[in-house]
């Protein structure tokens, strides 16, 4: 907005950098993307924001081109608290579906209670509950009218009710991310390629990567997951059964069970005992696995019995 004129003939700005905002997050996401390689640039600017607003940590999804799969690009957090970028790649939408609905309105999405989300969000609940998320952000980010992705802040030592001027200025950061990994000129991507398809399980030691095409089945135990894979191993995971419903294709994978489902294309057999009950047989598995009546009919039209 003009201002009156001044009564001297001259006005002098001081615009030394440490007279200007240069830990402005909006600011130092500009420069770090002018200056510095897209990955490290990301980095960079989620640490900053991070700091600003008192998170434990900040990260960045992104979306494919249909928008039906997503995957953990980026991420910062404090010392002492656990990472978990590796974690979801190339996950199904179904996952995320109440928060995803938000965030196609354009809408920002500020979690209080985690255990109040609602029933439709369970699977979303879980997850947050397995990163001992208190209070967690979640930003959409547009790109040419699109959902690109979303940007976001956990708060995992203790609750944290980030601002309206925090949320705003967190989407200005997220969008010249998306602006600056959108396609250049000669038709090439600043960022790089998704990867395969593939989760992150953990081991006794560390995190071991997966293909999605390399589990045969998951199986309820107690307040945990088995994941069995093709080639006979198997891992216990703190991710519920519901979880694993929503995270895994749904073109590919069919619950049988209450307390298991398995890949459609890993199924070996199907037998009937003399009572009548049902049970497959799986590649890579040693035991047989039971078939509930509620999941009969689904899984004979998905093997064309």
């Amino acid at each position: 907005m003009p201002r009156k004129p001044p009564a001297s003939f001259c006005e002098l700005f001081d615009l030394r950098s440490d007279a200007i905002r240069s830990d402005d997050p909006v600011y130092a996401a500009s420069l770090a993307l002018l200056t510095r390689p897209f990955d490290d640039a990301v980095s960079a600017i989620l640490e900053t924001a991070g700091l600003e607003a008192s998170a434990d940590r900040a990260w960045l999804f992104s979306y494919n081109e249909e928008i039906t799969l997503f995957r953990n690009t980026h991420e910062w957090h404090r010392p002492g608290v656990p990472s978990f970028v590796t974690d979801l790649q190339n996950t199904p939408v179904a996952m995320i579906a109440w928060l995803h609905a938000h965030l196609l309105r354009e809408q920002a999405v500020l979690v209080h209670d985690i255990r109040r989300l609602p029933r439709s969000a369970r699977a979303l609940r879980a997850e947050f509950l397995r990163q001992q998320n208190q209070s967690v952000l979640s930003v959409p980010l547009f790109l040419n009218g699109r959902l690109w992705g979303c940007i976001g802040f956990d708060a995992v030592r203790k609750p944290v009710y980030w601002s309206a001027q925090i949320v705003q200025s967190l989407q200005l950061c997220g969008n010249l991310i998306a602006a600056a990994a959108s396609p250049v000129a000669q038709g090439e991507p600043r960022s790089s390629p998704p990867p395969a398809a593939n989760l992150y399980l953990r081991g006794s030691s560390a995190l071991q990567r997966v293909s999605l095409d390399n589990i045969v089945g998951v199986q309820a135990e107690r307040d945990y997951t088995r994941v069995h894979l093709a080639d006979g191993r198997s891992f216990l995971e703190l991710r519920p059964l519901n979880t694993w419903v929503s995270l895994l294709p749904h073109d590919r994978f069919q619950q049988i069970h209450r307390s298991s489902l398995v890949r459609v294309a890993s199924i070996l057999d199907v037998e009937r005992t003399t009572r009548g009950l049902w049970q497959v047989c799986i590649e890579g598995v040693a035991d047989k696995w039971a078939v509930s009546k509620r999941y009969r009919a689904d899984l004979r039209s998905r093997l064309g019995a």
